[in-house]
């Protein structure tokens, strides 16, 4: 944790609502372009690299695409009280979290301003959520669901099948491309909140 603790969160001027993307020639670049995350990439591969981050903040929320193109370990903390949820596209391609293989019908799962590890493949994407630990923690009690949670936290990766994996991941998808293509939707305080609820609908769907 104190090779991250004294990089900052980047970029820290950007308004915490919106879509935002942005394309890296270089891996240190990349590493620092997620807002909100410190984050050091070693690149294990040689070769040019690549890299791009689509990014969406809605209601305090997070939602991403991160692609790369080589071999990468990375070190990384969400900067915040918060859950990180990470859904890899490839999941047969040899991502691991830490000494664990994300295997299909798992995905990813790390408390905020916990330190964690990712060895990634070459060509790789991932879809990232991150959301505010309180409002997971409200919606599952609102649904009278309150132990899914603590024994969704024994785990950091969370065995949901293939099928409901495969469900959460065309929903981040399917947001991201409306996002950046209608961003005007992100003004309109009853699509942004439409776009919340059921992100922590299918996150509550996944911990139980």
């Amino acid at each position: 944790m104190e090779a991250l603790s004294s990089i900052p969160t980047a970029p820290d001027s950007r308004p915490l609502q919106g879509f935002y993307s942005h394309v890296a020639n270089d891996v240190d670049d990349q590493a620092i372009s997620l807002t909100g995350w410190r984050q050091m990439y070693d690149q294990l591969t040689p070769g040019r690299f690549t890299g791009s981050i689509q990014e969406l903040w809605v209601g305090g929320m997070q939602i991403f695409l991160e692609s790369t193109s080589h071999v990468l370990r990375q070190s990384c903390v969400v900067d915040s009280e918060s859950w990180w949820f990470g859904i890899p596209m490839q999941t047969s391609a040899g991502c691991r979290l830490g000494s664990s293989s994300i295997a299909e019908g798992m995905i990813a799962m790390r408390p905020g301003r916990s330190q964690f590890e990712l060895l990634t493949p070459k060509g790789f994407q991932i879809l990232g959520l991150v959301v505010p630990s309180c409002d997971l923690e409200r919606h599952i009690h609102a649904l009278n669901q309150s132990s899914v949670l603590p024994r969704a936290m024994q785990s950091h990766l969370l065995k949901v099948g293939e099928d409901q994996r495969l469900r959460l991941q065309g929903l981040v998808q399917q947001i991201l491309h409306e996002a950046s293509s209608a961003p005007a939707i992100l003004v309109n305080p009853t699509s942004s909140e439409s776009i919340r609820i059921a992100v922590l609908d299918a996150l509550a769907d996944i911990c139980s």
